[in-house]
């Protein structure tokens, strides 16, 4: 990360909680990319989101990580924020929150944002989810399967991205809705 330091945002534990957060939601490698394109100007801002937004509202434990994606990205999309929308798109799908969920999301806000924020909400999100590599992507499983239990894809009655190659799933916290990454 950069050295740029401003005195304003001390490195204290709400802002290690919030930078571990950031990371874990929107991954490593664009947090990463992001602290390395800082400038002295824009240092300050980036440090106080990551101690104010990811170091205190993201910590609460009123919500998990999955339902905080799914309100930001309504947030988002409802201000057209696009750039903002598509960076927590990612996060999202990285907290479990399903491509027909965020649809529906957008469908909804629709009623209540109007049809231009639904629509370009539509185009912000596809761009992020027909990109996202196939271990990114839930499916649906029947019920009958257990958490973390390897399954060959192959031979699933469901769809896998990964045909004939052994996956691992994980439940994301919805009825019939698991994770499937390719096992290693």
């Amino acid at each position: 990360m950069s050295d740029i330091r401003p005195s304003q945002t001390p490195l204290d534990d709400q802002y290690q909680a919030g930078l571990a957060t950031r990371k874990k939601v929107l991954g490593n490698d664009y947090v990463e990319r992001s602290y390395a394109k800082r400038t002295p100007f824009t240092a300050e801002l980036q440090d106080f989101v990551t101690r104010t937004a990811w170091g205190t509202v993201w910590q609460r434990e009123g919500l998990s990580l999955r339902d905080h994606s799914l309100i930001t990205c309504a947030f988002a999309a409802a201000l057209c924020r696009t750039n903002e929308l598509k960076l927590h798109v990612r996060g999202a799908l990285n907290n479990g929150v399903t491509p027909d969920e965020l649809k529906e999301l957008c469908i909804h806000l629709s009623q209540y944002a109007g049809f231009p924020a639904a629509l370009e909400a539509f185009r912000a999100a596809a761009e992020v989810v027909d990109t996202a590599p196939p271990h990114s992507t839930p499916a649906r499983l029947p019920p009958d399967r257990t958490d973390h239990e390897r399954v060959d894809c192959s031979s699933d009655t469901q769809r896998c991205h990964q045909p004939r190659r052994a996956c691992r799933v994980q439940r994301t916290g919805r009825p019939g809705h698991v994770r499937v990454s390719v096992a290693r």
